[in-house]
């Protein structure tokens, strides 16, 4: 792995940033590895009609009640 310096944080956004480390339990450099992470896995792709009709099923009680058997 290698390591990444990031200058020029504001000492505002740094606090913010610790206060959401320390209420996850987690250190400053792990907060940070798992956000940076879960941002690289994010998709650019936009969504489609068809991905926003799948959502729309999900207030359907009926298509919801065989969901969970």
């Amino acid at each position: 792995m290698t390591d990444v310096l990031i200058r020029n944080i504001s000492d505002e956004t740094l606090s913010r940033v610790d206060a959401m480390a320390r209420r996850a339990g987690l250190s400053r450099a792990e907060y940070l590895r798992r956000t940076i992470d879960r941002e690289a896995l994010r998709s650019d792709e936009a969504a489609t009609i068809e991905d926003l009709r799948k959502f729309d099923r999900l207030a359907d009680e009926q298509h919801m009640s065989g969901a969970w058997g």
